[in-house]
């Protein structure tokens, strides 16, 4: 096997492999080419099961040309910066290359990492952390990766900071809008000081940081930034007299400029989240150097289980692209910029414990499409939803062109090497029905997902008889976890029975219709790849128990949720119930379903043994259930059985 580089080849990252009687070359573009030859040809021997290879010529180059991940190991409400070797070690970083990844992105706090004279507060710690940038940038680059520093600024300050509000009081003339969700106060980008802050800010950073790939920018967020953040009514008396488009494709612009004076080749990637109607005129406005990169499934339009509904979140369920996406894709061809995707390949909110939700026919027909709009770049997770897993490797093979040519024989081979020739049918035939059972997944929205904590907490939640009428307790947060940001929410812990807060929209019998629906074709899925395991050789076992144990979670976890919701529904009608017959029968019906919990709390407190991923939440950076927490959601829903049992004498 001969590897060499010949930089005569236009396109960088691309390869040929040269398969001949005595020899194999692979020849690169350039050293990542080279790294990603090896590797397909790696996966070309993995598939044949020997170093046994078809004489020819294959050539292949990348469609998308950025291909950004991150670890699951990395805490985004600590300071990411802190935990790189641990979150980024050497052998997570080849299994990222393995899998296609040329980018990874975590957050960045532009006042922890810059040093500017007019605010000589900032950057107090700069130089140890732009030491722990440097050195994951070294790192990665050996993979083929690149850094990108997400950002969410000018970042406003939080009241319940001490540090931060000591710099408020100081520079309480910069204050602009209070958000009206958390109460910070903008740092309002109409002053000169903070245009300056941005822009040398971002040029000290890339001057002190070489080799970082560049900037992901999202300018309407959750954290309070400019004073048009998340508001179009605002209070600052400068910026309610500027237009919300102008204000922020200026600060986008600035950091632009400061970014680009340190590193020219530096990528800047405007996020276009919560744009909403303000969308075409900021793309209009932005630098032409500027990346824009757009919501695939926000702001289309799914049937779920025959009812129709606007996506406005990650999804699996829908494959997209929304009608969103392809406004902003065309305002962008308008004025020539170029277009990322803003994706969650792994697991989105609407399952969100769960290593991988493997709907791998959904997820080849999105990167079918994605590959139809000319996206040259995507970001493929959000802050959970990042373990790499047959999902990520499916976008590898969506990243390159000549693109797979039939996504059956792809995911047979596939099939086959991980779980044998024998059985390799079964699975993927399983992995059809799959992606065929999110037809029936109930509609939803926004109130539905972030409220959903019975998907996330499945086996752990709990069903009592105390009326409690609280908000259930976020899907994506945990409360004995410390985190550097403010959750009003998170006061909402405890398990609850409101179950209005995510059923309000659709009705709780609608759901709880779809939910089983779903269960009962996703349990057809499963049944086939239990079927299979007597057939998957020894050597590739563990594979496949892993495989049939996050299926088997994802049917528990919503069967959880349609337990819950059905039970607390059932009770609010026990309690308003005056008949005496009726009353016995509701109780009944509560009783069977509180003895199908404990059981199938029992089968999800079985696959945690077999995956130990289980349960986790990226962005909570914890476990939403343990078998410790299963063992005690079981005696508390015995409590159930014990009810009133006068009543059904």
């Amino acid at each position: 096997i001969s590897l060499c580089i010949d930089q005569s080849m236009s396109q960088a990252e691309s390869y040929i492999i040269e398969i001949k009687g005595n020899e194999i070359s692979v020849t690169g573009a350039d050293s990542s080419g080279v790294m990603y030859g090896v590797f397909f040809l790696e996966e070309l021997m993995k598939f044949r099961k020997a170093p046994i290879l078809e004489r020819g010529s294959i050539r292949r180059s990348p469609s998308s040309r950025a291909r950004i991940l991150r670890s699951p190991m990395s805490f985004y409400y600590h300071e990411e910066l802190e935990q790189v070797d641990q979150a980024y070690p050497e052998e997570y970083l080849l299994k990222m290359a393995h899998h296609g990844f040329n980018g990874l992105w975590m957050r960045g706090i532009l006042r922890h990492l810059a040093k500017v004279d007019i605010f000589p507060e900032f950057g107090a710690n700069s130089d140890q952390y732009l030491s722990d940038l440097r050195r994951l940038i070294n790192r990665a680059a050996k993979y083929g990766i690149k850094v990108y520093l997400y950002f969410t600024e000018p970042l406003g300050f939080d009241p319940s900071n001490v540090e931060e509000e000591l710099i408020a009081e100081k520079y309480s003339h910069l204050l602009g809008n209070t958000n009206n969700y958390l109460q910070h106060r903008a740092m309002c980008s109409s002053f000169q000081e903070t245009k300056i802050f941005l822009k040398e800010g971002m040029r000290y950073l890339f001057s002190n940081a070489s080799g970082l790939g560049g900037v992901i920018l999202i300018t309407a967020s959750e954290h309070h930034t400019h004073c048009y953040n998340s508001q179009d009514e605002i209070d600052c008396p400068r910026c309610s007299k500027r237009e919300k488009h102008e204000v922020i494709a200026e600060v986008i612009s600035l950091i632009n400029e400061g970014v680009k004076a340190a590193a020219p080749d530096a990528k800047v990637i405007a996020w276009n989240w919560s744009w909403r109607h303000f969308q075409p005129r900021i793309i209009t406005e932005l630098p032409a150097d500027v990346i824009l990169m757009a919501d695939f499934e926000r702001g289309g339009t799914r049937t779920g289980n025959g009812t129709e509904h606007k996506v406005d979140e990650y999804s699996l369920n829908y494959v997209g692209p929304s009608e969103r996406f392809l406004n902003a894709a065309k305002e962008a061809k308008k004025t020539a910029h170029e277009v990322y995707a803003k994706l969650q390949i792994c697991a989105t909110h609407e399952i969100s414990t769960v290593p991988y939700y493997p709907v791998l026919f959904n997820l080849a027909r999105k990167f079918a499409n994605l590959r139809e709009q000319n996206v040259t770049g995507a970001v493929n997770c959000w802050n959970f939803g990042n373990f790499l897993s047959r999902n990520t490797e499916l976008s590898n093979w969506f990243s390159w062109s000549p693109l797979p040519e039939d996504i059956d024989k792809l995911l047979l081979k596939i099939a086959c090497r991980d779980f044998g020739d024998q059985a390799a049918a079964q699975f993927v035939a399983a992995w059809k029905i799959f992606s065929e059972a999110t037809e029936y997944f109930p509609p939803f929205d926004n109130k539905y997902l972030y409220n959903i904590s019975p998907t996330s907490f499945g086996g752990a939640y709990p069903l009592f008889m105390e009326r409690i009428g609280l908000p259930l307790p976020p899907p994506w947060l945990l409360p004995d976890i410390k985190y550097n940001a403010s959750f009003p929410c998170q006061k909402h812990n405890d398990f609850s029975d409101a179950i209005q807060y995510y059923c309000g929209t659709f009705g709780a019998e609608k759901i709880i219709e779809g939910l089983r629906k779903f269960c009962a074709h996703w349990q057809n899925g499963v049944d086939l790849q239990s079927k299979a395991l007597p057939l998957v050789p020894e050597k590739l076992r563990d594979n496949a128990e892993q495989e049939i144990a996050v299926c088997t979670a994802i049917h528990s976890q919503l069967t959880s949720t349609a337990n819950v919701t059905e039970f607390f529904h059932v009770r609010g009608k026990y309690f308003d119930a005056v008949d005496p017959q009726g009353k016995k029968d509701l109780l009944c019906q509560l009783k069977k379903i509180a003895k199908i919990e404990i059981e199938n709390s029992i089968v999800l407190k079985r696959c945690i043994e077999r995956d130990k991923r289980l349960g986790f939440h990226g962005e909570a950076f914890g476990y939403f259930y343990t078998p410790e927490e299963i063992d005690r959601k079981i005696q508390r829903t015995k409590g159930v059985l014990d009810y009133n049992k006068e009543l059904l004498k």
